[in-house]
């Protein structure tokens, strides 16, 4: 009987534990993207705008100030000038957010540069919700050159992200997306919530307990 409780104790600790470890990264060549998010030659990013991966997967976009544009990346450096990439660009230094909705990648990246001056950005990772999982954030140097961040888990939990130059008055320029995870627009197979499980696990003790007593009285007082 202990053993028993032992083993649905430890099910339900692990079945709470499922929470990723979020951290950031710098360098583009490690992070290993599988699809990408990019940005139309000539075209308008508003306050609220939808966009595809190059691998299907659908995002809602923003802008907290103003609107962006899409522009080629050849007058920006490196990573923001990779071959054939084009760039966001933006006048209004707003915040810039996509979400799938859906919880499936392992990590998101990008290259973000400010229009000259020296510069730190924050990426913050978001759930399905839109509630922070993680920031990181990265200064750039003296003059202001373009960086790349990005922000991974150890699960495939990151639905989108936001990023910010965290100077006011800042105008910047993003590269495409860097994605790792899935590269279909299907919602993953529900889990049952921490809250669901240990109701079931207290459940299942109490139902135990109650056919130990039954057992007992059945059996009687031992001679």
């Amino acid at each position: 009987m202990q053993k028993f409780m032992t083993a649905i104790a430890f099910f339900l600790v692990a079945s709470i534990a499922t929470a990723g470890t979020v951290s950031g990264v710098t360098d583009q060549s490690l992070f290993g993207g599988t699809d990408q998010v990019t940005w139309a030659d000539g075209g308008s990013y508003a306050s609220s705008f939808s966009i595809a991966s190059d691998g299907g997967i659908n995002f809602t976009g923003g802008l907290s100030s103003g609107s962006a544009n899409g522009h080629t990346a050849a007058w920006f450096g490196s990573p923001l000038d990779a071959a054939g990439s084009n760039v966001l660009f933006d006048n209004n230094a707003g915040i810039l957010t996509l979400n799938s909705g859906l919880g499936q990648f392992y990590g998101i990246g990008l290259g973000i540069q400010d229009d000259g001056n020296s510069f730190t950005a924050k990426i913050t990772a978001l759930n399905g919700s839109g509630a922070a999982l993680g920031t990181y954030s990265v200064s750039s140097d003296a003059n202001g050159d373009a960086v790349w961040l990005g922000i991974m888990s150890t699960d495939p939990e990151i639905a989108g992200f936001s990023i910010q130059l965290t100077s006011v008055g800042q105008s910047w320029a993003v590269s495409s997306v860097d994605l790792i995870g899935q590269t279909t627009d299907v919602a993953p197979t529900a889990e049952a919530t921490p809250l669901v499980l240990v109701g079931t696990g207290l459940g299942l003790l109490g139902w135990v307990k109650r056919r130990r007593i039954a057992r007992n009285a059945a059996e009687g007082p031992c001679a």
